[in-house]
């Protein structure tokens, strides 16, 4: 794809918010997932899945 963070930018944000992402201080957030699905093809599952830092509490896990 060849893709700079200016030309996701928009997806993200901003420049700055790319860089955070990129950096890992900041997770990937479900309209960010959204939007690269749609625009840049990437499958849902390569970008939500393995994210351990994600605890549900008792009570919503029950909500799924």
């Amino acid at each position: 794809m060849n893709l700079k963070q200016k030309d996701i930018a928009s997806l993200f944000g901003g420049k700055t918010r790319v860089s955070e992402v990129l950096n890992g201080k900041w997770p990937l957030t479900f309209k960010m997932i959204t939007l690269l699905n749609r625009y840049l093809g990437i499958p849902l599952e390569s970008l939500v899945s393995g994210n351990k830092k994600i605890k549900l509490e008792p009570a919503k896990r029950e909500q799924l």
